[in-house]
């Protein structure tokens, strides 16, 4: 999506000669741009490519930023490639695909505004009775995407894409090739817990009784690693698995276990914030909490939950550790009990 990206210095805004160092990057071959101390460019094809192309470099620094919290980024330079090639094919789906179809194009909508899928990664795939699987394309936007947009793929062959490629299937086929109960596999890198996956920490859902209820036994898998790996690591018993460099992934018996195992996997993670936001008031690491509060305040929440990382962030700004501690308590009771939710259906 990216490439490889530039950086470059400012100039006054507006004028020539800052249009004339972003170009001069550019015809070096690069499509990203990130300028010394104000911010980024992007080139593309298209308007909707370079949005996909900004919104990925966006989560990317995000990414990389939890895992600055975490200890560090760790690089990897032998990753798997877990697409499948796709002969183009118009033939369309069944009533019983479409059906089915519509059912998850209304899961990657709503993954996408809760931030753990984006426009262009995020892949939700579905084993049907007969053995077909279901997936969205990656040309479709997450965003905007309906059921009708909903490939399938069918004993070597594809139905209703015009992609050449499917990024991530490699990994649901081994899937559920290997793990009979598994009917949902969903791919996908949202920014809390991709900290974990590019800092190689382990993710230990223990840690909180409501997500090991959900999660039960995280994996944490190296990069590079392959599909039937991958598949043969996971099970009923581990349906979260953490690829390092690479992505998440969570299995489920339908749409809704596998969708709340990803949702939950990412509020422990905020959960996980708030509790550093506390730790480091309480040190008065100001400099810390800043950069923690700076996290949580780039998700979207709930009114309620929304409303107390506001008053986190006043306590945290006004050095008050009394505050930040009362609001950070609260915090992770209202965290704990949206997981509790999920937990229950």
């Amino acid at each position: 999506m990216l490439g490889e990206v530039a950086d470059s210095k400012y100039d006054l805004p507006g004028s020539l000669s800052l249009g004339d160092i972003v170009k001069a990057k550019f015809e070096e071959g690069y499509n990203s741009v990130m300028m010394h101390n104000h911010g980024a460019t992007v080139g593309a094809e298209t308007l909707e490519t370079a949005y996909r192309k900004y919104e990925t470099l966006d989560n990317l620094c995000a990414a990389l930023i939890n895992a600055s919290i975490l200890g560090g980024v760790k690089k990897c330079d032998k990753h798997s490639d877990y697409s499948v090639k796709i002969t183009q094919s118009t033939d369309g789906l069944s009533k019983e695909d479409l059906q089915m179809a519509e059912e998850m194009a209304d899961y990657i909508k709503r993954s996408f505004y809760q931030k753990l899928v984006s426009t262009s990664l995020g892949t939700l795939c579905v084993k049907m009775d007969n053995g077909d699987i279901l997936f969205n394309p990656d040309s479709v936007g997450r965003d905007k995407i309906q059921g009708k947009d909903i490939a399938k793929y069918s004993n070597g062959k594809f139905y209703n894409t015009t992609d050449t490629t499917a990024d991530y299937l490699k990994i649901a086929i081994e899937v559920f090739a290997n793990i009979k109960e598994a009917k949902v596999c969903f791919i996908s890198m949202p920014n809390a817990t991709m900290g974990f996956s590019i800092a190689h920490k382990y993710f230990d859902a223990k840690l909180i009784p409501e997500s090991y209820i959900m999660l039960k036994n995280a994996l944490q898998l190296e990069c590079g690693v392959s599909a039937n790996e991958i598949a043969k690591s996971m099970a009923t018993t581990k349906p979260l698995a953490i690829v390092n460099n690479e992505c998440v992934i969570t299995i489920g018996k339908n749409l809704i276990k596998a969708f709340d195992r990803m949702e939950v996997t990412d509020y422990s993670v905020l959960q996980a914030l708030v509790e550093m936001v506390r730790v480091s008031m309480q040190e008065m690491d100001i400099d810390q909490a800043d950069q923690f509060m700076g996290q949580l305040q780039s998700y979207d929440y709930p009114e309620e939950l929304n409303r107390n990382i506001r008053k986190l962030a006043e306590a945290v700004t006004n050095l008050d550790g009394e505050e930040a501690d009362r609001f950070g308590a609260l915090l992770i009771e209202q965290m704990g009990r949206q997981i509790g939710g999920e937990t229950e259906k």
